[in-house]
């Protein structure tokens, strides 16, 4: 019997690889089901590769003239980008395990759980997406 076409599972967390937001199965029997929320793919892509500390492949889903907003600065262009992003992954070392997610005709926010080195680990951070086609934008983290 496929559980998952029968509606007999609950999820616990929200991993995230390069193509979609896939589920880890928590508990079987409950006839509670939850929906996974579905980021767009650059997005998808960012957080897989943030999770494997990836730069390159963190930074490929970037606009060239995109902005970055985190700690108190702004990073403009993939140049800048690539720093921050080879900075913030030696320094915190994150994983982020998608919480949720909403989206409007500009925006898309992200809720992600954020654990690494840094104190208050783990902490809920919001993402916020803006993005031009396939590419991102923007990002403001807070």
């Amino acid at each position: 019997m496929d559980l998952l076409k029968s509606g007999y599972l609950t999820f616990s967390s929200v991993l995230v690889d390069s193509a979609s937001v896939a589920l880890s199965l928590a508990t079987a029997n409950t006839r509670t089901t939850m929906m996974s929320p579905t980021l767009p793919t650059p997005l998808a892509d960012y957080f897989a590769a943030a999770n494997r500390h990836d730069i390159a492949a963190m930074l490929a889903p970037f606009a060239p003239e995109a902005r970055v907003k985190d700690e108190g600065q702004t990073h403009i262009g993939t140049a800048a980008i690539r720093v921050w992003l080879e900075h913030t992954t030696a320094k915190y070392a994150v994983t982020v395990e998608i919480v949720d997610m909403t989206a409007d005709a500009e925006t898309t926010v992200v809720v992600g759980r954020v654990s690494g080195n840094f104190p208050g680990s783990p902490a809920n951070l919001t993402y916020r997406f803006t993005l031009d086609g396939d590419r991102i934008a923007s990002l403001a983290i807070g």
